[in-house]
């Protein structure tokens, strides 16, 4: 038996000191995400795997803000910090999913990562 299989940890645990985290509201949901960089700059969103979380690019959102970008590491729904709705998992409603908080954060468009 695994050590942690009695431990429930919170999912405030993907809140990491040093970055700027923000809950995203769009299309009903609340997506958890972490931002770096002028909100005027072109955008890039960072999109993890199954797997995944924001967490996977947290080595590349400050080299990439400096370099005049402003990004977008996203949990998506069901994962990390965001909402974890019962249904909606698929590539329909992630379309749905980021092209919300692309217009939420301000901006017609994004390179998608």
């Amino acid at each position: 038996m695994s050590p942690y299989s009695h431990r429930t940890l919170s999912p405030k645990v993907v809140l990491l000191d040093g970055f700027h985290h923000q809950v995203l509201h769009t299309r009903g949901l609340r997506l958890h995400a972490v931002t770096a960089g002028d909100p005027g700059d072109p955008a890039v969103v960072l999109l993890h795997d199954c797997f995944g979380s924001w967490m996977d690019f947290r080595r590349v959102i400050e080299p990439l803000a400096a370099r005049g970008l402003h990004v977008v590491a996203l949990d998506l729904r069901g994962y990390g910090y965001s909402d974890k709705p019962p249904t909606g998992h698929d590539l329909r409603h992630l379309n749905g999913d980021v092209s919300g908080v692309i217009r939420t954060l301000g901006h017609d468009d994004a390179h998608v990562v």
